[in-house]
């Protein structure tokens, strides 16, 4: 987990290995939030594998999640995340604008429990994104577009602190071929 990190939202305490999102609440329209955040680091990415051990000091439904970010494109905020959240559905890979979109869900959010280590890897090969918990496949999905190399990180939201450890980027090389003509 030896990358150079920038926060773009939220507040991180960022170490060695261990890298801390600090929740908390906060009012937004007069209604009681949580804390969002984006970290990024300096890996691009176009495909293979992410993961990351992530730990919910407190859960709390509709207000707690924590994901890698697969995509992350500056210019318009746009990013795309898969993610274990405490909503309707537990896991979910999605992209965000003004708004989400959910391209995969599964899960109840409900089993999201504060303490335990969640090992989230995904997978990205073209436009097809793999997720897994724990070792168990929870989510596949093929993206209706394909992902330009673009920086990664995490995505988290929450009222109490995040614990992220051992956040790993390991690329794959495109590969190419060619049809030529045969005469």
């Amino acid at each position: 987990m030896d990358y150079s990190w920038t926060p773009i939202l939220g507040e991180y305490t960022i170490e060695k290995n261990k890298i801390i999102f600090k929740g908390d609440k906060v009012i937004f329209d007069g209604s009681e939030n949580a804390k969002v955040g984006n970290l990024l680091c300096e890996q691009f990415f176009e495909g293979g594998i992410i993961s990351a051990n992530i730990k919910f000091k407190a859960v709390e439904m509709n207000f707690t999640g924590c994901g890698i970010i697969l995509y992350y494109d500056p210019e318009t905020k746009f990013f795309v995340v898969a993610s274990i959240n405490a909503t309707q559905n537990m896991f979910s890979i999605s992209a965000f604008t003004d708004r989400w979109t959910s391209y995969a869900v599964g899960g109840d959010g409900a089993n999201l429990k504060a303490g335990i280590n969640y090992a989230l890897k995904v997978e990205m090969y073209g436009s097809k994104v793999i997720m897994s918990v724990n070792n168990v496949q929870v989510l596949s999905t093929t993206l209706p577009f394909t992902l330009p190399q673009k920086q990664v990180g995490l995505w988290n939201v929450s009222k109490s602190d995040i614990e992220i450890t051992n956040y790993k980027v390991e690329k794959i090389k495109p590969k190419a071929f060619s049809i030529m003509q045969f005469s």
